[in-house]
């Protein structure tokens, strides 16, 4: 990995002092999984690269969107927009960001439309549609003060609006450009991973879950639990504590199981996996570990991938930069 260095600073002092605690630390029970951390694997072989010879921009990239098979990647540098055909190895799309606000990329599951959302209070929402087979920008539609939920299929986005008398449900046809109300909700709604519309609210130790207008409501073991993910297949949520603590609650069974892990790591929470595995990044020092966590026994096995400044995309992806290239990973 890259050193780290600047005035005051020592990587390799730190380093020391971290894996002499850890040798410790791997003596004690709970702790087995630091010895892979001390010795991780081998990374597994890139999906992608985008070298820094090949990449136009010069900036800090502060936001990085992969679509779902791994084939195309827009990332953010100050005020451009960047889209990089990693097939073809070379750049789609150039843009400028011109107005202020928060942007947001939205993959449809077969990867072929990218919808970029730019939100602000002031200016409106806006959708921009870009086709990644033909390369170049659809059309875009204002949307005002609505917020994109998701794709509820390959050709169809579902948008929320709050109101007073609750949250307007509504579909947008990217093809007919045609937009309808679905529904209206009392609560914040969500979209599931089955493309389900849901809504979840906590009252006490007390948590209502509603998917497609059908209410159920759990007993959860405290309060101030929030929901941070939903299993794949609506199996279940990931919950996650005022203090960073997680728990996954098991919609068939009612029943809640704490993520029991020594040390700091992380569920990706849109990562699951059906044979209840999920991937996490186990920070120890300035280097993160992409590692994956087994429900069953609460193990950690590592992926091979360090990282100092890198993230998760979709369910499957992690990427990573290192000397200003930016690596792209599967994550099995």
């Amino acid at each position: 990995m890259e050193k780290l260095s600047w005035a005051g600073y020592d990587e390799h002092g730190q380093m020391q002092a971290i894996e002499t605690a850890a040798g410790v630390l791997a003596q004690m029970p709970g702790w087995d999984h630091i010895e892979t951390v001390l010795n991780p694997p081998p990374a597994p072989a890139c999906l992608a690269i985008l070298t820094t010879e090949n990449r136009k921009d010069q900036g800090q990239i502060y936001q990085l969107s992969l679509s779902p098979d791994g084939t195309q990647l827009i990332y953010f540098t100050a005020k451009t927009i960047w889209w990089y055909d990693l097939e073809k190895q070379q750049y789609r799309l150039v843009q400028t960001a011109p107005l202020p606000g928060d942007y947001f990329i939205h993959w449809s599951p077969n990867s072929r439309t990218a919808v970029l959302e730019r939100q602000h209070p002031e200016f409106g929402n806006l959708l921009q549609f870009y086709s990644t087979t033909q390369g170049k920008a659809l059309f875009e539609t204002e949307i005002h003060l609505a917020t994109v939920l998701g794709w509820q299929d390959n050709t169809t986005l579902l948008l929320s609006r709050e109101t007073a008398n609750g949250f307007i449900v509504s579909s947008l046809n990217q093809i007919t450009r045609r937009s309808q109300v679905v529904t209206t909700l009392p609560h914040q709604p969500v979209l599931t991973p089955a493309g389900k519309i849901a809504w979840a609210q906590a009252e006490g130790k007390t948590l209502t879950i509603s998917i497609q207008d059908v209410e159920t409501k759990y007993e959860l073991p405290c309060e101030g639990l929030a929901i941070a993910g939903w299993l794949p297949g609506d199996r279940g949520v990931l919950l996650q504590t005022s203090n960073g603590r997680y728990l996954v609650l098991d919609f068939a069974t009612g029943k809640t199981t704490e993520l029991e892990i020594r040390g700091t790591f992380l569920p990706h929470p849109s990562g699951w996996r059906i044979d209840n595995k999920i991937p996490g990044t186990f920070s120890l020092g300035l280097l993160n570990h992409i590692m994956i966590l087994d429900l069953e026994d609460m193990s950690l096995s590592h992926t091979g991938i360090l990282s100092y400044y890198g993230d998760f995309s979709g369910p499957g992806h992690y990427w990573h930069i290192h000397s200003g290239n930016i690596y792209i990973y599967e994550i099995q």
